[in-house]
């Protein structure tokens, strides 16, 4: 159960799950084998990030793979995938 401190703002951790996200990102997607190539662009690919950023990726494959594409990031991103820290913050229980 998630307590008063799991409210409070705290614009270092949204830096630090974006960091931790692209990490997982920069894994798991070239062994889906899917993608020609894979970008991180906005503020993070410039080394610019915030508090307020958001991830920014930009994926090359061609047009037969989009919808094997889009069934992957959608499984991979609700199938738990991801570790307890890029969702639901550092520490916090889910």
């Amino acid at each position: 159960m998630r307590g008063a401190d799991d409210l409070v703002w705290r614009p270092w951790e949204a830096i630090m799950q974006a960091d931790d996200f692209i990490g997982e990102v920069r894994t798991a997607a070239p062994s889906s084998g899917l993608f020609d190539a894979l970008f991180l662009g906005g503020s993070f690919g410039k080394g610019q990030a915030d508090q307020w950023s958001d991830v920014d990726l930009l994926g090359l494959a061609p047009a037969e793979r989009h919808a094997a594409i889009e069934a992957w990031w959608r499984d991979w991103l609700e199938g738990g995938s991801l570790s307890s820290i890029s969702r639901c913050g550092s520490g916090a229980a889910c």
